[in-house]
């Protein structure tokens, strides 16, 4: 994880992430989803708890997963209510979304604590692959992936548009202050999408799917209510 761990502290300003999570936190979220979380994403979870680097969003816990809000970066009720309503297996843990529909699913144990399992991209028909050996090697070929790309996009002339998680911040907090929407996926009408994977009519570009160019590419799809966002459906 100190590869993924540098990535992040270089790139500061394209982050948010709500902060560092305390172990017996981290062993609630593990009763409450029946599983040992292995140490890598225990690692992450204990640094950064859960947010978003580069526009990839890495769900985990937001401050106490009795009490975190349903919705974005909640590992725990995306897991929980994906098992209940859509056949999740009972040991997969939902750790990222793709922005289009599936869903990674890192792959635990349910009494190893020492178990790094697979993480997976998988869908809501339960059908899945195997996408990298473990949590640590997933976030870090995603990184890797997402940087490629923009000094690609930026060699050929073309707008980087990585969103700064600072200014993400501040619009949180405006928004919070003018009374405007600032909640998770879940509460947000125009940004909701159907579990079954139909966008909403307003969100017409998978900006993250890697399907299409525009400056939207790289912008954070959780943050930019705009006609070119888009997300993962939420299972709420």
């Amino acid at each position: 994880m100190e590869r993924v761990f540098d990535i992040i502290q270089q790139h500061q300003g394209d982050a948010y992430f709500v902060g560092a999570i305390p172990e017996e936190k981290i062993v609630l979220a593990e009763e409450m989803l029946g599983n040992r979380l292995p140490i890598s994403y225990r690692s992450l979870i204990a640094r950064f708890g859960a947010g978003d680097v580069l526009a990839i969003e890495i769900l985990g816990i937001l401050k106490d997963p009795r009490t975190d809000d349903d919705g974005e970066y909640n590992a725990v009720a995306y897991t929980l209510s994906l098992r209940k309503n859509h056949r999740l297996p009972d040991n997969f843990v939902i750790v990222g979304l793709t922005g289009y529909g599936p869903y990674y699913a890192l792959v635990c144990s349910k009494s190893d604590p020492a178990f790094e399992g697979e993480v997976v991209l998988w869908d809501i028909g339960n059908q899945f692959e195997t996408v990298a050996p473990n949590f640590a090697a997933y976030l870090y070929d995603r990184l890797q992936n997402k940087l490629s790309r923009a000094k690609r996009m930026h060699l050929a002339g073309g707008p980087i548009g990585i969103c700064p998680g600072r200014f993400r911040a501040q619009q949180r907090q405006q928004q919070t202050t003018s009374g405007k929407f600032h909640g998770s996926p879940a509460q947000d009408p125009m940004a909701r999408r159907s579990v079954a994977g139909e966008k909403h009519p307003e969100f017409n570009t998978r900006c993250n799917s890697g399907n299409s160019v525009n400056s939207a590419q790289f912008c954070s799809p959780r943050k930019s209510y705009s006609k070119t966002a888009c997300r993962s459906p939420s299972p709420l």
